[in-house]
């Protein structure tokens, strides 16, 4: 039957939708859009999880982003949202899965083709095929009705458990508030390797002379060393190759406009100064703190 309490328009987020539906409507290398949904719903659901059932076979999920309703998709992003480190957040934590990865997953799906029966087929890991592949995982398809999808799925699913294998949680106060759930963040962290160091401006000379608040250790020869800030506005600067002019002091080889004292900056091999996150989940806490969830963006 209809929703019997329908959502008002004034909630829903439709630029979000029609950026997704131009986002499935992409053709793929057999000419046909990347992504469709086709099922009969002849069972009793909820809206909730039918909603999140389509948008996942879009490569999407539902999401409430400014109190409207929309849909977050896992695609390339080139703006971070925020930046954590060690600076403005705290309780690093780690969960990484070793189950051994399949070599091929047993792909199934209602082929449109052949009268919607369900048909099974295999995708290989790279490296494997029928000849090697001897771990095998089954996976079934909701709402695919097309051999191509269905093996990009596949593909995905694969990609998915090699690349992002390991969660990580950090607690942060307030900054919790500029990042949403899919959006992408930079990190810069000692626990996981990732950049040299963070502190934050205490002094901005020039625009090619930065000072900080925390004395700078002894660099290893033979790199060559950026920073990155994060401003005032939320807003960062590209990276940018230093000199270690000084016991708290960096030289840059190109000038930045809009930093200010008392802004987060990081330091490490020029091009690695940060990693790249996706937000996976924030869970609200206490004074408006939050655990916020990552996984690796691998786009």
């Amino acid at each position: 039957s209809a929703n019997r309490v329908p959502v008002p328009d004034d909630m829903i987020d439709f630029a979000s939708l029609q950026a997704w539906s131009t986002w499935c409507d992409r053709l793929a290398q057999d000419g046909l859009p990347y992504y469709r949904f086709s099922h009969v719903i002849d069972y009793s659901t909820t809206m909730y999880k039918l909603l999140n059932s389509i948008a996942a076979a879009g490569r999407a999920t539902l999401a409430y982003r400014d109190g409207k309703i929309g849909v977050i998709m896992d695609q390339s992003q080139t703006v971070p949202a925020q930046m954590f480190t060690p600076r403005n957040s705290w309780g690093f934590e780690s969960v990484r899965s070793y189950n051994p990865s399949p070599h091929a997953l047993r792909v199934g799906f209602n082929d449109a083709s052949q009268g919607y029966e369900l048909r099974q087929f295999y995708v290989y890991a790279d490296g494997y095929d029928e000849s090697n592949a001897t771990v095998f995982e089954d996976i079934q398809t909701f709402g695919v009705t097309r051999h191509g999808q269905a093996w990009r799925e596949g593909r995905y699913m694969l990609a998915q458990g090699l690349l992002r294998r390991e969660q990580f949680t950090l607690q942060v106060d307030v900054e919790n508030l500029a990042c949403l759930r899919g959006d992408m963040v930079l990190v810069q962290h000692d626990v996981l390797k990732v950049g040299g160091d963070s502190s934050r401006i205490s002094e901005v000379v020039s625009g090619t002379v930065l000072r900080q608040y925390d004395a700078i250790p002894t660099l290893s020869g033979g790199y060559t060393y950026g920073v990155r800030v994060r401003k005032a506005d939320g807003t960062f600067t590209n990276p940018v190759t230093v000199t270690n002019t000084g016991p708290y002091e960096w030289t840059l080889a190109t000038a930045v406009s809009g930093v200010a004292k008392d802004d987060l900056l990081v330091w490490g091999v020029y091009g690695s100064e940060t990693a790249q996150y996706i937000v996976k989940e924030i869970t609200p806490g206490d004074d408006l703190t939050a655990t916020v969830t990552l996984v690796e963006y691998a786009p």
